[in-house]
């Protein structure tokens, strides 16, 4: 069997990242906003 074609490998990479990264940012902009709520910044 030949290796994944390079473009396959990245469009993986972009989705394992994006799977992960989204969820993360949105967890820490809630975070910053109640954060910023309770402040009052």
């Amino acid at each position: 069997m030949k290796k994944p074609r390079p473009q396959l490998e990245k469009e993986g990479f972009v989705y394992t990242t994006c799977t992960i990264r989204i969820p993360t940012i949105l967890a820490l902009a809630k975070w910053q906003r109640s954060i910023g709520l309770r402040f009052r910044l």
